[in-house]
């Protein structure tokens, strides 16, 4: 569907709302926390597809993100940041994803690193309306890089702690903030993997089920730029390059080999394939270590070898 940029405005150091209205005024699908929306973008260098976590709320007539302006942009940010204005209109798709707040939990402790707050703040809004308990911890490199610092301060003053990036690391102690599994207690992080590796892996130590920690990451702009790999498609009897500034399965797509895909950031496994002949920089969230010795998911890994098989 085409929307209307409505509004755009700058709410921390690199980081910009923008706001997402109907054109005619009709009614948007609706949506619940923790979903994103896909916009296709007409960039200089050509279309490219992003995902971006909804702040809004479900009751607003209206969509919005946020959105980092990455250093290490590969066009999405640097573009929205850049060339998109208010009154332009951008392909946006349904609200979509899994990553969802548990019903009936007891406790929910919500840990953001950096723009990794979007969909945790609007857990947070959730959780506050929905009268259940919950504490936000949010982490930072500044305070001016902290989006939404001042509305958390506003609205959930008793069940947030901010905390500012020291000496090269966070203030945020993992291994504090994590609890302990009884009663219910329910785990959601996003920010960069390096954080959900770490909580994911104090959770297990822990004692938390797999069903009580939820996870999402930021994505692409993790993605690690490489030289030319020459990709083989083992299935479809297919050769291909990929550029630096391609992951593996945007240039499979562009060479029109179909690949199933839905967060293409490395977090649901669906565009999952085994690899041969190759090494492989993986960057996902979803695989284990074993299926990471013949699986990569291509929407985020890397080969680090010149060359890669894939069974695709």
């Amino acid at each position: 569907m085409r929307l209307e940029v409505q509004h755009i405005e700058v709410i921390a150091e690199r980081v910009k709302r923008l706001r997402f209205v109907s054109p005619d005024g009709s009614p948007l699908p609706s949506f619940v926390p923790g979903t994103h929306i896909e916009l296709t973008l007409d960039t200089p260098d050509g279309k490219l597809v992003r995902q971006y976590s909804l702040v809004s709320s479900p009751s607003a007539p209206h969509y919005e993100i946020a959105v980092l302006h990455t250093e290490s942009s590969r066009g999405g940010s640097r573009f929205l940041h850049e060339s998109v204005k208010s009154g332009d209109l951008l392909e946006v798709s349904t609200p979509r994803g899994t990553f969802r707040l548990a019903e009936r939990a007891s406790n929910h402790t919500l840990i953001a690193g950096g723009i990794g707050i979007t969909p945790l703040f609007a857990f947070a809004s959730s959780l506050k309306e929905r009268s259940e308990s919950y504490h936000l911890r949010y982490s930072a490199r500044s305070r001016e890089r902290m989006a939404f610092a001042d509305l958390i301060g506003q609205e959930h003053a008793a069940s947030s702690t901010l905390y500012v990036d020291r000496d090269g690391g966070s203030s945020l102690d993992l291994e504090s903030v994590v609890g302990t599994p009884d009663g219910d207690h329910h785990l959601y992080v996003c920010g960069p993997r390096v954080m959900i590796e770490a909580v994911k892996r104090i959770a297990t130590e822990r004692g938390f089920r797999a069903e009580q920690v939820h996870f999402e990451t930021f994505g692409a702009a993790s993605v690690t730029r490489r030289p030319p790999v020459r990709l083989h498609l083992l299935q479809s009897g297919l050769t291909i390059v990929v550029p630096p500034e391609k992951s593996l399965l945007e240039a499979m797509e562009s060479a029109g080999a179909w690949v199933n895909s839905d967060c293409r950031r490395g977090d649901c496994g669906k565009c999952t394939l085994g690899y041969r002949d190759g090494e492989v920089e993986h960057l996902d969230v979803c695989l284990t270590d074993e299926a990471r010795r013949t699986q990569l998911t291509p929407c985020i890994s890397r080969a680090i070898s010149d060359s890669l098989s894939v069974d695709a």
